[in-house]
């Protein structure tokens, strides 16, 4: 691997991580998580394959919408744009009881 290649590999990486951690985040309770799957070497390895060393992955985070169901049906739909920060900006909407601005309950 070369002095340009290291790096962007070492930026890659995380992106790809990111996105499986998105994947599967949620109460435990209610997303099933493939622990052995996604620590696995085989894993690892094939997504280590998605990077190439002479193009960025193509990321295409702009907004990311969550919707908070109640009793199964669509209760409060929460938007904020930002990157790695939409998590953190997400829960400080949900934990101030949907009163911020971007935050949309649907009709019954």
């Amino acid at each position: 691997m070369t002095r340009v290649q290291a790096p962007h590999h070492y930026l890659e990486a995380p992106r790809l991580a990111f996105a499986g951690r998105n994947r599967y985040i949620g109460e435990p309770h209610c997303v099933q998580v493939p622990l052995r799957q996604l620590l696995s070497k085989r894993f690892g390895h094939q997504h280590a394959c998605l990077i190439n060393p002479d193009q960025a992955l193509v990321s295409l985070v702009a907004m990311s919408p969550t919707i908070v169901l109640r009793w199964g049906k669509p209760w409060l739909v929460v938007g904020s744009p930002g990157g790695a920060s939409i998590i953190m900006a997400v829960l400080q909407m949900l934990r101030r009881g949907g009163g911020s601005a971007g935050v949309i309950h649907p009709s019954p």
